[in-house]
């Protein structure tokens, strides 16, 4: 019984069984852990349900399109075009006009276009002087802050394809 007692209380074993002791505390405070950080990420997407909720109840449909696709903003506004000049475009129940300073005229260029697909439009321009005319096809970025845009003269001159950008102002 001595040599039981000696052997029970020998520093090795009574080592062996404090980190065996430590060992399955840290593996059960890990495993708590792992249920709270569970609950918590539970927890954090129950509270973004509720704001995506609230969220929708307060915008309409269309804003939310919008506010998610900055293209499906109207291009309406005034924009800088290299050689265009001064780019202005007003909107009228989806379809877009609009003038321009960089003229071989006095006056201001006037254009209109409309849609033609998800950020693409269609339109046709002239010249304050009434002899340059043609057409063109935009682009608008998809954050709405620029517009790249290919056109050609339809009033006998040779400029075909063209391309210039707008930037909004």
């Amino acid at each position: 019984m001595k040599n039981f007692r000696r052997y029970l209380l020998s520093p090795p074993l009574i080592c062996l069984l404090f980190g065996l002791i430590l060992s399955l505390t840290q593996l059960a405070a890990s495993m708590g852990a792992q249920t709270t950080n569970r609950a918590n990420v539970r927890a954090k997407v129950r509270e973004l349900e509720d704001d995506k909720k609230e969220l929708n109840d307060l915008l309409p449909l269309n804003e939310l399109a919008r506010l998610h696709d900055g293209a499906s903003a109207s291009l309406a506004g005034s924009w800088n075009g290299c050689d265009w000049g001064e780019v202005n475009i007003s909107e009228d129940g989806g379809s877009y006009s609009g003038t321009y300073s960089a003229t071989f005229g006095s006056g201001r260029g006037n254009f209109s276009f409309s849609k033609t697909g998800e950020r693409t439009y269609e339109g046709a321009w002239h010249d304050s002087d009434g002899q340059h005319e043609g057409t063109f096809t935009l682009t608008a970025s998809a954050d709405g802050k620029s517009i790249g845009l290919n056109w050609s003269a339809t009033d006998g001159r040779d400029l075909k394809k063209q391309s210039s950008s707008w930037t909004r102002r």
